[in-house]
């Protein structure tokens, strides 16, 4: 067994973040948190149950990975960061992303329209 580790650096807002965002979601698949973060459940068929006890106990370890995700993205956020997503309900890791993913992947895309459109204009 390899004895390698992922080391994902702070993400302070400024540094790339689609080399933090793909970090990050390869840290968290060696964890198996990587669909609860993406998708707010787990993985197709491994949370499908019926109903009754076994669907309580399903959602119980989706909230449980949940709460261990977001603790995971909050200590890998600098403060700066962390304030954007205040707002966002302790342990909704899903929550969490999709705030990251909507204020920085818009950010690098609007960059990149404005870019290719400077392009044009030369």
């Amino acid at each position: 067994m390899s004895t390698e580790t992922i080391k994902v650096t702070r993400f302070g807002g400024k540094s790339s973040f689609s080399a933090f965002k793909h970090k990050v979601l390869a840290y968290l698949q060696t964890l198996g948190l990587k669909d609860v973060v993406v998708s707010g459940t787990e993985a197709r068929g491994a949370s499908s149950s019926s109903s009754g006890s076994s669907g309580k106990r399903s959602g119980e370890e989706i909230s449980s990975k949940s709460e261990r995700a977001y603790a995971i993205l909050l200590n890998l956020l600098d403060d700066e960061v962390i304030d954007l997503v205040a707002h966002v309900e302790a342990g909704d890791a899903h929550g969490v992303w999709t705030v990251l993913l909507e204020t920085y992947e818009t950010k690098i895309n609007s960059k990149f329209v404005l870019y290719v459109g400077s392009i044009h204009e030369h």
